[in-house]
């Protein structure tokens, strides 16, 4: 049987936190919405949401169905004649941008140092406005094209737009199954074979690396023992290869056992260490304290639930929040005693390639 997302979730990384940008958005918002296009397994559905009592007019309902459809795929569509909106202007040049990233990663190396935290997370934000109004029927086909195995999403509010292309899955239940990835680790590709088997192989040997997945390996896995059975861990890491970087990943599955609540699972597992650090109140608390931004959505949870307990829920990276023709492109890097800011701070540019070149000016 086919699974239908009812219920759509989106909880930014730090709900308590407030910004002047992110005020169109509530730190957690779960709607039912009235109106679902998806495609599943080769088929189209539309999912059609409304209240029903015995002063329901059906037939008022239906009409409203179809005038909805025929809005959005008119009969005699046709395509709409845009430019394509290319950045304007940075407002922040790379060499400030590293300055003030060398600055929050020395602070969070000398925790790492003393011992007090294993791992942290921090990320960084480029912002550049466009010269035109994002077209996004063109920004979700190049997404689409570009990144089919990732989690492509938008999520729209009064002027705000928040979108991406993430790669990571937080959590998955269907009929009872879950299953939960750990996604951490990485190295850009290669333009030649030889070349992204270098860096492939230089992934999969790195101590740092392999250090830094296994952390978030051990807390998902030890987060989820208490609610779920038969609980397995994938034997070797793969590797997953985007367009422009790589990733360490892993599957953790489990038979969820009964009386569970969803709720529980995810207060339990977020945020993991792919995106805060180890131990996570002292590592989500650096954050808080030392990153001078507000993260909103980004590295937060994004997908849908049902009535029935399964979901799909993505960790929010890859990803930009859109305010009229302003940009603000997000990314992060997971720090530990050996790392090095220079190398984590090329990292962040790969991660934020993904949404920079949507709109960097064609050759």
């Amino acid at each position: 049987m086919s699974l239908f997302p009812l219920i759509n979730v989106a909880v930014k990384f730090d709900p308590d936190r407030k910004s002047e940008e992110w005020k169109d958005f509530d730190p957690v918002n779960i709607n039912i919405p009235e109106f679902t296009l998806l495609l599943q397994k080769g088929k189209a559905y539309c999912l059609y949401n409304f209240i029903f009592n015995k002063e329901t007019d059906l037939n008022s309902v239906f009409n409203r169905l179809v005038k909805t459809l025929n809005e959005i795929y008119p009969a005699n569509n046709q395509p709409v004649n845009s430019s394509r909106a290319v950045i304007k202007e940075l407002l922040c040049s790379d060499q400030e941008d590293l300055n003030n990233w060398i600055g929050l990663t020395g602070k969070a190396l000398t925790m790492l140092s003393e011992n007090d935290a294993e791992k942290i997370v921090l990320s960084r934000y480029v912002t550049f406005s466009l010269d035109n109004y994002p077209d996004w029927d063109r920004i979700f086909t190049t997404l689409n094209s570009r990144f089919n195995d990732c989690y492509n999403f938008l999520i729209k509010k009064n002027d705000s737009c928040f979108f991406g292309a993430s790669p990571e899955m937080f959590l998955k239940i269907n009929n009872g199954k879950l299953e939960a990835e750990s996604l951490a680790g990485s190295a850009p590709r290669g333009t030649e074979i030889l070349d992204d088997n270098f860096f492939s192989n230089a992934l999969m040997s790195s101590n740092k690396e392999q250090k830094e997945h296994q952390l978030v390996t051990d807390f998902i896995k030890n987060n989820l023992s208490g609610f779920t059975a038969n609980i397995t861990l994938e034997k070797e890491k793969r590797l997953r290869k985007l367009e422009n970087i790589q990733h360490l990943v892993s599957k953790i599955k489990g038979d969820l056992k009964n009386g569970n609540d969803i709720f529980n699972i995810i207060n339990a597992l977020f945020p993991t260490p792919a995106v805060c650090g180890v131990p996570k109140e002292i590592a989500f608390n650096f954050i808080r304290e030392s990153e001078s931004h507000d993260r909103g959505f980004y590295s937060g949870l994004t997908g849908w639930m049902d009535f029935n307990g399964n979901c799909e829920i993505s960790v929010a990276i890859r990803s930009a929040l859109i305010k009229d023709k302003l940009v603000i492109a997000y990314a992060g890097a997971g720090m530990v005693k050996d790392s090095n800011p220079e190398e984590e701070f090329i990292e962040t540019k790969l991660k934020l390639d993904p949404v920079l070149s949507l709109f960097k000016p064609e050759a």
